[in-house]
This record gives C-alpha cells, structure tokens and sequence, in this order.
C-alpha cells in the first residue's frame, strides 16, 4: 500500500526553513551591526552557551541534560528581552490633575 505525500508537511517543513535561514540571520546581523556593546556580549554569551551546552549534552547523551540546558537556554534568551515598565504614570491613578 502506498501512502501519499503529505502536503502540510511540506509547507511546515518551507516555513520553518524559511524562518530559520532568513529572518534569524537578518536579526542576527542587526544586532552585530547596529547594538549595543551590551546587547552583543548578552547575544554572543547565549549564543556560546547554547553550543557548549549542546556539545556537552552530545557527549553524555542523557536526555534529562538536554530538557534542562533547552530549557535554560531559552529562559536565557526571554529574559534578555525583558523590559523593564517604568517611565509614565498614566493611568495609575496617581497622575490626576488636581483643580
């Protein structure tokens, strides 16, 4: 029995693809380009991290280090884009004009 090609395959497969070899080095490249020294030495210490961790994990293939290190690497990577709220009061209740 012969089993058709899944077409929704495909395109998940083209969009991710997609994503990852053109926007991902787009952003990438501005970052290096146009940030901060701080933004590039946060960018470049994840980027590091997440390899070494995954060089680590290849050497002792156990499984519960890579859910673990995955899941670092992406706390890492959030909390780098985190920002922080202050600035304005509006709408705090604590700005109202007084008469």
């Amino acid at each position: 029995m012969v089993v058709p090609p899944r077409r929704a395959t495909l395109y998940n497969w083209l969009a991710w693809l997609l994503f990852g070899c053109i926007v991902i080095p787009y952003y990438l490249a501005s970052i290096f380009l146009y940030g901060s020294w701080l933004t590039i030495g946060i960018i470049s210490s994840i980027i590091l991290f997440g390899t070494f961790c995954g060089f680590i994990c290849l050497l002792f293939s156990n499984n519960l280090i890579v859910v673990f290190s995955g899941m670092f690497s992406i706390y890492m990577m959030v909390s780098s884009t985190k920002i922080q709220k202050t600035g304005s009061k509006y709408g705090t209740g604590s700005a109202k004009k007084s008469e």
